[in-house]
């Protein structure tokens, strides 16, 4: 059976995260579900993309990902699935599939065609994602509609992003800037200050900032036991000159 992958805004506490793989298991008690991230970008699936692409490679094969960051819930916006490489997203069309749409080859777009009303005009993560998830896992594919790959939203969005996409709990400063060996000397400059590269966090004195290549091949910024959203006062969105 295929996995599960759970890609989220809802946080690690209260019942969001329970509720997702409880409508999973009504379906499909035998799946296997991973957590990969329940910290997205809040509300913001422009950022939250960024985020999702960068983590496509670390994704086990085959898998069916419930990705959900949906400040327009219960709005117009269509609830899809996406396909392509083996991988099956499901989630709303905001953006939040645009960038990871492009490191797919011979991708799919489906429009979900719901028999009813979902129960809840607030949840739809776990009353039409997880269960079309769970649906596609147990081998009874849900009524799909096939769209033009081109009404996804986000087509707009560009590749790499300079801006501050997002902060983890250590304060480190994630963009959604490409990593290319070929900036290493240059500086980065947020909120009128400059930063340097270094390849890891003991190449730098404690307390010191800088810039880096994160494990996910995006740009991201640190302090060397500090956090670099304190000092530097990041907040996402924040514009990135990287020269």
């Amino acid at each position: 059976m295929r996995p599960i992958v759970l890609a989220t805004d809802y946080g690690p506490t209260g019942a969001y995260v329970g509720q997702l793989k409880s409508a999973i298991y009504s379906i499909a008690p035998e799946a296997k579900v991973i957590d990969l991230v329940h910290e997205l970008p809040a509300m913001n699936p422009r950022a939250s993309a960024y985020v999702l692409a960068s983590l496509l490679e670390h994704i086990p094969e085959q898998s069916v990902v419930v990705g959900v960051v949906d400040p327009g819930v219960g709005s117009d916006r269509a609830p899809v699935v996406l396909e392509g490489d083996g991988y099956t997203f499901t989630g709303p069309d905001n953006g939040l599939f645009s960038i990871v749409s492009r490191k797919l080859s011979e991708i799919g777009l489906f429009e979900i065609l719901l028999s009813k009303e979902p129960i809840s005009k607030t949840f739809h993560g776990r009353d039409i994602f997880a269960p079309v998830a769970a649906q596609i896992v147990s081998g009874s594919r849900p009524d799909l509609k096939p769209v033009p790959v081109t009404v996804l939203d986000g087509t707009e969005w560009p590749d790499s992003l300079n801006e501050v996409i997002h902060i983890d709990h250590f304060g480190n400063g994630l963009t959604g800037i490409l990593f290319h060996s070929s900036s290493i000397n240059q500086v980065l400059r947020v909120n009128g200050q400059g930063i340097r590269y270094a390849e890891a966090f003991y190449c730098v004195h404690k307390g010191e900032g800088f810039w880096y290549c994160n494990s996910n091949n995006l740009v991201e910024i640190a302090v060397n036991g500090g956090s670099a959203a304190e000092k530097f006062q990041l907040s996402i969105g924040d514009k990135i000159i990287l020269n």
